[in-house]
């Protein structure tokens, strides 16, 4: 089990490097399968191309289902200056769920509580804080993948 930190895809020199930071347990998940997290750290991208790109080169945005998870991330946001990352958080009908359809039991929102009915911000991102927040789904952030 591990947590690695992956420079993926830049538009400006189409590269991939691949660093590895640490290798300890995420979690005791109840079954064999942990999650490896990929950060980007030039790849800033709506929520949706977030999604399409994780997809497509990984397994899926980054649910946080455990606060050891959400710990883990923001140990590594914090030396590379990220302010804050989409995560696989999203509104859609009357809840917030988690794209992977991982239950959302553990919960990480920040002060204001304008989470609870979005109008227009209904994309989840984890802050330099270890808060959840919820943002424009149009707006541009790097992102976590597993």
């Amino acid at each position: 089990m591990a947590l690695l930190l992956r420079q993926l895809w830049s538009p400006e020199d189409e590269t991939s490097d691949v660093v590895e930071l640490l290798t300890f347990p995420l979690h005791q998940a109840p079954t064999s399968f942990c999650p490896t997290l990929w950060f980007t750290t030039k790849n800033y991208s709506t929520w949706q191309e977030a999604l399409e790109h994780c997809r497509e080169h990984h397994t899926d945005l980054s649910s946080m289902v455990f606060e050891t998870e959400n710990l883990l991330a923001l140990r590594e946001m914090k030396p590379l200056n990220i302010d804050r990352v989409w995560i696989g958080l999203r509104y859609l009908g009357d809840r917030w769920l988690w794209v992977n359809g991982d239950p959302l039991e553990y919960e990480a929102w920040g002060g204001v509580q304008d989470h609870q009915c979005p109008l227009l911000k209904r994309c989840g991102a984890l802050t330099i804080r270890g808060q959840w927040e919820n943002r424009d789904c149009h707006e541009k952030l790097n992102f976590i993948c597993y």
